[in-house]
């Protein structure tokens, strides 16, 4: 892991504890996406591995949830607009 803090590098153990505390931290998937602006996949994912079960299926269910419920509105946005564009295509 590469983290820095600043300029300074951070030793590996306060990398690890920094970002296990910041996902389980956690309350939405936006939140998890942030994180990729300061630690790459990789030093996630291996932190990630390191929480207990239950902290990994808290994060799985957070992800689960706000990707359904993004999915829902972009099915409502794709109905929305393909009535509309049908609508514009049948008029004389």
């Amino acid at each position: 892991m590469k983290l820095y803090q600043g300029d300074e590098p951070l030793n590996l153990e306060n990398q690890i504890a920094k970002l296990s505390s910041a996902l389980q931290a956690i309350q939405t998937l936006g939140e998890i996406h942030a994180l990729i602006v300061d630690y790459t996949y990789e030093e996630i994912e291996q932190v990630f591995e390191q929480l207990a079960p239950e902290q990994q299926a808290q994060i799985k269910a957070i992800c689960d949830r706000d990707t359904q419920k993004q999915l829902a509105i972009e099915q409502v946005r794709s109905n929305h607009f393909s009535g509309y564009f049908q609508g514009a295509t049948s008029a004389p």
